[in-house]
């Protein structure tokens, strides 16, 4: 950018407490589209404005159109919060107990300790043996030293 525009982005961030950036023609650009959309402004004039700024149509589009980006986004969280909402809803109208079960919803302490009580179950299962109480534990033999190794502790 010519020196002149330069000097005058600076005196701007001077002015707005900002700290400096260097004004480039790529920031220029992607600063006047998007400020041309954001304004409700029609597609033929985002062309021509486009073309004016010697860069293809669908690059901007790609690009430089952050107001589509955020429409975009608020639209998609929109829908999860109503859905959110309505699973909400729905759970709180629903008094009946679930079909096969009791109804009551046990403790967090309580699922853990059913659900290591299903693991030790299944290990005695699996492997046949009895619990790890009643279980005799093998004794560690000593290591064996090869002869070589045997001469090195004397």
């Amino acid at each position: 950018m010519s020196k002149l525009v330069q000097t005058e982005w600076d005196r701007f961030c001077e002015g707005e407490g900002m700290k400096k950036t260097t004004l480039t023609a790529s920031r220029n650009r992607k600063v006047a589209v998007s400020t041309l959309r954001e304004s409700g402004a029609t597609r033929e004039e985002a062309i021509v404005l486009a073309k004016h700024m010697a860069h293809n149509v669908a690059t901007a589009d790609k690009y430089y159109d952050q107001s589509r980006r955020v429409e975009g986004r608020h639209a998609v969280l929109d829908k999860l919060g109503q859905a959110f909402k309505d699973a909400a809803a729905k759970g709180q109208q629903q008094d009946e107990p679930m079909a096969g079960g009791s109804g009551v919803v046990p403790s967090r302490a309580e699922r853990e300790q059913n659900l290591e009580e299903l693991v030790v179950e299944r290990s005695k299962v699996e492997t046949g043996r009895p619990d790890e109480d009643t279980r005799q534990k093998k004794k560690k033999k000593a290591p064996r030293f090869s002869k070589w190794n045997e001469g090195l502790l004397d």
